[in-house]
């Protein structure tokens, strides 16, 4: 027995002196565990012409429709911060697609995490995030899902998995999983 209470002493003097940090990315939005610079980079869209390149700007999918109203065709892609599929590619990849099809592109992060790769390849477009705050839940799967069914409303059901939507107008034409999939 008293060895029990040596082991349980030794036990709770060791955890009181080591300090585990583990995360894991992408279940939650991740902005806790930004630095102070990338916070900054971080803003809430005033409008989207004042939009600026370097920065990250939360939006919501209300907020996104009525911007593509103004638009004869645009085109919204989900991208995940220093992914490794075949379907990621590099912010100048996005970059050229933008200035050699003249389409209205909105990339959307789904999470913070590792925000410094994309922002370090300073892309020369803004680049967006959903505002998980807004739509009141932690958790990356559920807020994409809310924000995807304020900017499809009556399409959301059919195309809630996919990752790119393209549009005329507000009204959806197609979707992929692959912004350059033909």
């Amino acid at each position: 027995m008293n060895n029990h209470f040596k082991l349980l002493a030794l036990a709770g003097f060791l955890s009181s002196c080591i300090t585990i940090n583990f995360q894991i990315e992408g279940i939650t939005s991740d902005y806790q565990y930004l630095s102070y610079e990338e916070k900054t980079k971080v803003k809430k869209l005033s409008t989207f012409e004042e939009a600026k390149a370097g920065n990250v700007y939360e939006i919501t999918g209300m907020e996104l429709r009525k911007e593509l109203k103004k638009n004869d065709s645009s085109i919204v892609h989900f991208f995940v911060n220093k992914c490794k599929s075949s379907h990621c590619y590099p912010m100048s990849t996005y970059g050229n697609y933008i200035d050699e099809s003249g389409q209205n592109v909105y990339l959307i992060m789904l999470t913070y995490a590792d925000l410094d790769y994309s922002l370090n390849q300073e892309p020369e477009f803004p680049l967006y995030a959903v505002n998980a705050k807004y739509y009141e839940e932690r958790k990356t799967r559920k807020y994409r899902e809310l924000f995807v069914q304020d900017l499809l409303q009556e399409d959301y059901q059919d195309a809630i998995q996919y990752k790119t939507f393209f549009f005329n107008n507000d009204s959806l034409v197609k979707v992929q999983n692959d912004i350059f999939e033909d």
